[in-house]
């Protein structure tokens, strides 16, 4: 029977037993009813994985001995996905959902042309720390080791300004009529440490940005003539990707 997993940024090398406080104390003790002697797993998000045993429950506390441990090494090469931001904030969150579930890295929200609108304001504080509970959960459901960094939100040309300075093949989603560069796999990608996939908004991407995936030499991803919503965009693009690296 496979055990239920929880998250504690406290677990590491030295770690012998873990506290859990708050959501995961709560979902423990009350959600899934864990009682003292029965096992859990542990994720910290950066690559390390445990087997304990829940040893005490304590007011809104809960306490558990560490078992066994092991750090699952990240697969190379690394993939990072700048997305366009989306206006339904539900579908923005299956975006970050699904890409954690793949093993995205790094998640770059982007203020392409048509995405949705972006300010520095409470509310879209609470919308960041909504992707992150996101990314949390999904790295437990589906056992993810690595959970993805959640970057602030940037411009297109930022963002490849910025992969510009590292060197790093940039793929990107494009739908029918669109830029296209075909040959889109070559040996510096197989030979790459960090890939970068860029997948548009609802709206798709406008004709400067196009242009400026010309000039970052960016390779086009041809989904057929059919126009996907982004979350299947995102599966699509990334799945294609890693099958081609033998990524799964």
């Amino acid at each position: 029977m496979t055990a239920e997993r929880f998250v504690s940024d406290n677990l590491n090398d030295g770690t012998s037993e873990i506290e859990f406080y708050g959501e995961e104390a709560h979902h423990i003790s009350r959600v899934v009813r864990k009682r003292p002697g029965e096992r859990i797993e542990i994720l910290n998000g950066q690559g390390m994985i445990a087997r304990a045993e829940i040893i005490e429950h304590a007011g809104r506390t809960v306490r558990a001995r560490i078992l066994s441990r092991e750090i699952i090494p990240k697969r190379l090469p690394v993939l990072e996905l700048a997305v366009g931001i989306i206006k339904k904030e539900s579908i923005m969150g299956d975006v970050i959902r699904t890409a954690t579930e793949l093993g995205v890295a790094r998640i770059v929200p982007l203020k392409s042309r048509y995405a949705g609108k972006w300010q520095s304001t409470p509310r879209e504080s609470n919308r960041t720390a909504r992707w992150i509970r996101i990314i949390r959960g999904a790295a437990k459901q589906c056992r993810q080791p690595w959970f993805p960094e959640l970057a602030i939100p940037m411009t297109p040309e930022a963002y490849l300004d910025h992969c510009h300075l590292r060197e790093s093949p940039l793929f990107v989603g494009i739908g029918p009529g669109e830029i296209t560069d075909e040959l889109p796999f070559g040996e510096d990608v197989d030979e790459a440490e960090r890939l970068s996939v860029l997948i548009g908004p609802e709206g798709g991407w406008s004709g400067e940005e196009q242009l400026l995936f010309r000039k970052f030499n960016c390779r086009g991803i041809q989904l057929g003539q059919l126009t996907f919503t982004t979350q299947v965009a995102v599966a699509a693009c990334l799945t294609a990707i890693q099958i081609k690296l033998n990524l799964i």
